[in-house]
């Protein structure tokens, strides 16, 4: 409140000339106080801004594939893709790329790099495949599977049948054919040797077929000019005919074979009468003396088979499994490993070895290192020996499951050999799946509005000043 002294006349003229009096009036709030209570209320207002506008998520998640397509073209020629990504925080050009261009279900990687977006690939056969692709950030967060259909045509086999050909009639001719063919098909070549031009014969005498029969031989009985045809087959279709002409000219006339000369017999040396032999003296025999009788040798006993042969002693091998996921909790949709350890306590080599790992439903299979295959949400990883007292790793890399929840996962290990201690032989972990936290933040509407209130403040503290400046 302030006071003010006011001059004036009563109203009355009561009084004559001036007089004093005092009037009490309420005057407007100081400049300073209201230039705090502004400040205060564009304080207010930005706060309510930010409490209304929303929340941005911490974590934006992993990027998403776009494999194009459906695709065609031919065995044998290149079919180049065109594929697409995008990611809440990283352009699509600094993205990796990687494709499978015969995807079955499990994800095998053909080609990956920065930015491959249009890849190529050459189909050895014919058919309908599936071509997959997964695009990773540099955070090494990986989309889920993106796939395409890819259709490839048959293309025929081109024929050649050789020659031309030169034979006498009754000598065997070998044929020197070949074929060509743009996919990886098992060609069976047919040949017609006497082909009259318009009939192709698969059946008789003057025909054969076989898998790669490159070079037949046939014997022409007479001769004459003839034609030979082949047309080649790769399963799905045949060639056209491809000819060549065969000129059988007549034998060559044998070369007669000279006659020996007959020699006459010579005749026989008369053979000389035998003289008798002399009849000769008896000798006298001598008595043989008595021949002793030996004496009888003791019998050795018969050994039984298998008697003192050892008994193989079984081969044992302890094989324990450990598993471990980095990180144990994770955000929902971000990637996780699993480590899996085996070891081996001896005391003999393990041949053999098989880690499976059936992956939770929740999950998706992103990766695993070498050695192991994914088929159907199992991860089969191999080792064909393990030596005592060695150990070997293998990761599997999932992606956590869309909403939070507690997850686990265990992995098993077997060989050829006998593990008496079982127990260690299966591993588990468990893995949280969180909702990453929110953070304050605006809409464009909202930063409008609070641009435009931090306007007004400034307007009004800079009209305050040079109110402050004025002269009064």
């Amino acid at each position: 409140m302030n006071k003010r002294l006011l001059r004036g006349h009563c109203p009355d003229g009561a009084h004559a000339g001036e007089k004093a009096i005092r009037v009490e009036a309420t005057s407007p709030l100081p400049r300073r106080r209201r230039w705090l209570y502004l400040s205060a209320a564009v304080l207010l207002l930005a706060g309510s801004l930010l409490a209304s506008t929303g929340t941005v998520q911490a974590n934006p998640g992993p990027p998403t594939a776009n494999a194009g397509g459906p695709y065609s073209g031919d065995e044998g020629e290149d079919i180049t893709f065109s594929g697409d990504g995008s990611d809440p925080e990283t352009a699509s050009n600094l993205l990796t790329y990687e494709w499978d261009f015969e995807f079955d279900g499990s994800f095998n990687i053909a080609e990956s790099g920065v930015n491959l977006k249009a890849p190529s690939h050459t189909y050895g056969n014919d058919g309908t495949f599936t071509v997959a692709l997964r695009a990773r950030d540099p955070a090494n967060e990986v989309s889920a599977i993106a796939q395409a259909v890819v259709t490839v045509a048959n293309v025929l086999p081109s024929a050649n049948t050789g020659g031309p050909y030169v034979v006498e009639d009754g000598t065997a001719l070998t044929f020197a054919g070949s074929a060509t063919d743009p996919g990886n098909d098992t060609l069976t070549y047919e040949w017609d040797f006497e082909y009259n031009g318009t009939t192709f014969n698969t059946v008789g005498p003057t025909t054969v077929a076989g898998v790669d029969l490159t070079a037949p031989s046939y014997t022409y009985p007479n001769d004459g000019s003839f034609t030979v045809a082949l047309r080649v087959g790769d399963g799905d279709g045949v060639s056209s005919i491809a000819v060549a002409d065969v000129t059988v000219s007549p034998a060559a006339a044998p070369t007669p074979t000279p006659t020996a000369t007959p020699q006459p017999t010579p005749t026989p040396t008369p053979t000389p009468t035998p003289q008798p032999t002399p009849t000769p003296t008896p000798t006298p025999t001598p008595t043989p003396a008595p021949t002793p009788t030996p004496s009888p040798t003791p019998l050795e006993p018969t050994p039984t088979p298998g008697a003192n042969t050892p008994t193989p002693t079984p081969t044992f091998t302890p094989l324990s499994i450990a598993k471990s996921a980095n990180p144990t909790s994770v955000n929902v949709g971000s990637n996780l490993t699993y480590t899996l350890t085996v070891t081996n306590n001896g005391p003999g080599d393990a041949s053999d070895v098989t880690v499976t790992d059936i992956l939770p439903g929740v999950v998706t299979f992103v990766s695993a290192s070498a050695g192991c295959i994914e088929s159907g949400g199992t991860v089969t990883c191999t080792t064909a020996s393990l030596a005592n007292g060695a150990n070997v790793q293998f990761t599997i890399t999932v992606i956590a499951p869309a909403s939070g929840q507690i997850f686990t996962n265990s992995a098993s290990v077997t060989s050829t050999e006998t593990d008496p201690e079982s127990s260690d032989n299966t591993a588990t972990a468990a893995v949280t799946a969180f909702n990453p936290p929110s953070v304050p933040g605006l809409t464009t509407w909202g930063l409008g509005v609070l641009a435009a209130l931090l306007g007004i403040a400034i307007l009004a503290f800079v009209a305050r000043r040079r109110r402050a400046a004025s002269p009064r």
